[in-house]
Order: structure tokens, then C-alpha cells, then sequence
């Protein structure tokens, strides 16, 4: 790994044109002096999702679209059919894998701090080849009663992981430990575990998974500082998530668990 990471930050899109531009520009004004991609998966919008994001990119209609925003700052924008968030991830994964060191992830509607690419960096970077995650804590904006709240997560312990999520969706995660954890079909992030948000919703869980799996060789690092801004609007898809769905997406990592055990 050079000194200045190529950092690709990954956003999955789906119908979430009022934010979408906030995020983006979090990811663009990060104050890391290494190269950044934003790379932007709409995930089969239905709203003006795609209009926002051409009109960013300053371009015309097309299924994936590059713009060069300043020196060391790339926007890449992939219109796709919806798939889920899995797929959309994937998606962007294999777009920018050969021009990518490090990984990161946020959701289209939060949006990051601007130091927090550059301490995550530093942690994995401090750490190699050990550590192949990074994560921190973060604010939660509750947006009807615009009121903030510090979500604190614990230190990284792979036995409390198996019992809870503890890491932040929004993680920074090194290349090597993608591959890692990338399945016989060439995926990282599981499918099964977040469906299309155009049909039935059946979890959202491909990040606990992806974080069991990525510490079965990796350490996982955490930076006890809020440096993320999550939004809890009411409608988003974990707060959809049913007691059914749950159990099933549970029964699906916990098997593939017993058949990585077994060598399967």
C-alpha cells in the first residue's frame, strides 16, 4: 500500500434524491490529501435520483458516467436496474477494483465528517497488514424532531460481534480484505441478505455478515469518535425491518457460518 491510498467511497442509491447531493459532497470535500472516488450506484431510482446526479457530473444521459472534480477528487455515477443495496455495492466494487486501495461506505442518505477518511486511513495504514477495518461512532440527526444524538460503539471484539452488530455500516475496509471474504461467484456483499427496494423488503443484514466474515483473518479497528452524520427519517429500510425478516437473514448467515467451519 503506497502513502496516499486510492480511497473509493461507495454510495447505493434508491430513491433518495434529497440527500443524495449531501452525501456526495461529504465525500468530495473530505480533507485526505490522497485520491478520493465517489462512486455513486443508482440503484434503480424512481425519483429524480439520476437527474441529481447527471447534473453533478455535468454530463449526459448515460449508464455510467465520470467526472473529474478537481486534481484528486473523482465523481463516478452507475445507473442500474434495482437490485438492492448488495448488488449496487458489488456493482461499484468491480467497477473501481483495479483503481482502488481502500473501500469505504455510506449510505445516500448520511453523510461523512471531513476527517473521516483521513483518520480512518491512518489507522489502516498504521496497522497493515492486520487491520482490514475501520470504523467509528457517529450522530444520529432524528429529522422529524431535529434533535442529535452520539451513538457509541463499543471497541472491536470478535466474540461480542457474534452476538451483535457492533461495527458501523459506514466503515473504511482495506482491498485485501475484500478479497478475503469475496464468494465463488465473485461477490462480496451477499445478495440474500438485502433484496431490491422495489419488492418485498427482506433485510438488510449484508454488512454484519460481511464483517463476521472479513474477521476471520482481519483485526477490526475502532476510532471512538462520532465522525459521521446518519439521518433517521422514518422511512428508512432498517426501520422497515420485520421480526420475520430478521429471523430469516439471522438463519442465512448463521449457515454460512457452519459450512465456512466445515470447510464447506
Amino acid at each position: 500500500m503506497n502513502p496516499k491510498p486510492i480511497v473509493t467511497l461507495l454510495i447505493a442509491n434508491y430513491n433518495y434524491a434529497h440527500y443524495i447531493e449531501s452525501a456526495v459532497q461529504s465525500a468530495i470535500n473530505q480533507d485526505y490529501d490522497g485520491p478520493i472516488q465517489v462512486c455513486v450506484i443508482n440503484d434503480g431510482s424512481t425519483d429524480d435520483s439520476w437527474s441529481v446526479l447527471r447534473s453533478m457530473c455535468r454530463a449526459d444521459d448515460a449508464p455510467i458516467i465520470t467526472q473529474n472534480i478537481s486534481e484528486n477528487r473523482t465523481l463516478i455515477a452507475i445507473n442500474r436496474e434495482n437490485g438492492g443495496a448488495s448488488i449496487a455495492r458489488n456493482t461499484g466494487i468491480d467497477y473501481t477494483w483495479d483503481s482502488t486501495d481502500i473501500y469505504g461506505i455510506l449510505d445516500a442518505d448520511d453523510y461523512y465528517y471531513e476527517p473521516k477518511v483521513r483518520k480512518c486511513v491512518d489507522k489502516l495504514i498504521e496497522n497493515q497488514p492486520h487491520v482490514g477495518v475501520v470504523y467509528a461512532d457517529y450522530d444520529i440527526t432524528y429529522t422529524e424532531s431535529n434533535t442529535v444524538v452520539r451513538e457509541y460503539k463499543p471497541p472491536y471484539n470478535r466474540m461480542a460481534l457474534m452476538n451483535q452488530c457492533m461495527i458501523h455500516s459506514g466503515a473504511l475496509i482495506t482491498k485485501e480484505a475484500l478479497d478475503f471474504v469475496r464468494d465463488e461467484k465473485g461477490q462480496i456483499f451477499d445478495p440474500d441478505l438485502h433484496g431490491p427496494g422495489s419488492q418485498s423488503f427482506i433485510g438488510c443484514s449484508e454488512d454484519y455478515d460481511l464483517w463476521i466474515r472479513i474477521s476471520e483473518k482481519f483485526m477490526i479497528f475502532h476510532i471512538p469518535e462520532s465522525l459521521a452524520m446518519m439521518r433517521e427519517t422514518g422511512s428508512n429500510q432498517t426501520t422497515n425491518v420485520t421480526v420475520e425478516s430478521h429471523q430469516r437473514t439471522q438463519s442465512i448467515i448463521m449457515e454460512k457460518m457452519k459450512r465456512r467451519a466445515a470447510g464447506v
